[in-house]
């Protein structure tokens, strides 16, 4: 070393003076920077620059799609910054898409924008976006999310009628049904849009059916003549179900486009039903007359676990409409909902092959169960959120 003094300090004084070298630059940093430059791009009128910015930066180059096709590939970096600097970049870029002329080529980074932009007020930015399409796009819910109580009531279709009484030395009555039990359940629902006014939607609930007639037996008492006994019955069935409907809706008109207004939507709706049966009682009260009397000289009352005399599935077809009304003109709006439907069953909801096997039921209280199908009417009155959006072509 004391060969080359001068070499050496020549080598000290250049790692003194010589600048620090800078880190790799941190992806929020460099794409808030980017995000920045884009947008001065876009208010110049730079669309091609735009483009190119972003399939260098925010494109994966080896997973690379081309404009308009789905799904697009997106760098880690990108991934990685906050939903606001993502928004706002693909804002851009889908902005610089359709000052092009090229809706197609937007919609895809519509759609993402729109995923990301839960919780945050879109009505000005998706403004500028359908007057920058001249109005080509529609923006939608495209998943929601619901809770709604249940009034319904279930109507009794009686197919056949069984009894014990004509084996019986004594006369009876018929059975005397009550057509419509009224019962209050709870559900909740999901819904995918397929198109603005068309969307799929699935609504389990939970709820209570009833079953309830009267019938009575008479007899004269041996021995004792010009005496009569009559029991009278009263049979009440409480079924537990829990429901799958899955339906298909139709909105008949839309929302304003613009989301600055709302209105009451009306719909219609269709599809079919599963349910699968939770448990079943059944409770008898059983009143005792002689001769004409209106009072009874006694009264009990039975209580049956009945689950195994009753179908474990039901299936059937159901039809309803109703209306829906956001609350607030905002893309972010909750839905409040009321509807009317009928399921329609196809099936009988008791267990033939059960029908004589609870004995303590055939000759305990005289019963003997009908085929019985039983149809719901429905009324929902609940409120859904919408969890995701997406980009529709407008509905001419």
């Amino acid at each position: 070393m004391r060969r080359y003094p001068a070499l050496i300090a020549f080598l000290l004084l250049y790692a003194l003076h010589m600048p620090a070298q800078k880190g790799p630059e941190d992806p929020a940093s460099f794409y808030q920077r980017l995000s920045v430059q884009m947008s001065g791009l876009l208010e110049q009128g730079a669309y091609f620059e735009v483009l190119s910015l972003a399939q260098q930066h925010l494109m994966d180059p080896d997973l690379y799609r081309k404009w308009g096709q789905e799904p697009l590939i997106f760098q880690r970096g990108f991934q990685k910054v906050s939903n606001d600097i993502r928004r706002q970049l693909l804002y851009t870029v889908a902005l610089a898409h359709l000052a092009l002329s090229d809706p197609a080529a937007a919609r895809p980074f519509l759609k993402r924008y729109l995923s990301l932009s839960n919780g945050v007020s879109l009505a000005d930015e998706w403004l500028a976006v359908r007057r920058a399409a001249r109005e080509e796009f529609f923006v939608s819910p495209k998943w929601t999310a619901g809770l709604y109580l249940l009034p319904s009531g279930s109507l009794t279709q009686v197919t056949e009628t069984y009894t014990l009484f004509q084996q019986l030395d004594a006369s009876s009555t018929e059975k005397n049904y009550d057509g419509w039990k009224t019962r209050l359940g709870l559900g909740i629902s999901a819904e995918y849009f397929l198109k603005p006014r068309i969307s799929l939607i699935v609504s389990p609930f939970y709820s209570n059916l009833g079953i309830s007639y009267r019938d009575s037996l008479r007899w004269q008492l041996r021995g004792q003549p010009g005496i009569n006994q009559t029991l009278a019955f009263s049979h009440t069935y409480e079924l537990t179900y829990a429901s799958l409907p899955v339906m298909a809706r139709v909105s008949l008109a839309s929302l304003d486009p613009d989301h600055r207004i709302s209105y009451p939507v009306p719909y219609l709706q269709a599809g079919g039903w599963g349910s699968i049966l939770l448990g079943a009682t059944q409770q008898t009260d059983t009143e005792i007359f002689i001769n004409s009397s209106s009072s009874p000289v006694s009264s009990t009352r039975a209580i049956f676990g009945r689950r195994s005399a009753f179908l474990d599935y039901q299936a059937g077809l159901s039809i309803g409409a109703g209306v829906y009304y956001e609350l607030g003109a905002t893309l972010l709006s909750a839905r409040l909902f009321v509807e009317a439907g009928l399921h329609y069953s196809l099936r009988t909801v008791n267990d033939r092959s059960e029908r004589f096997a609870q004995q303590n039921v055939v000759h305990g209280v005289y019963e003997v169960q009908d085929d019985v199908r039983l149809h719901q009417v429905l009324i929902k009155a609940g409120i859904a959120f919408p969890l995701s959006y997406t980009a529709f072509n407008r509905i001419k």
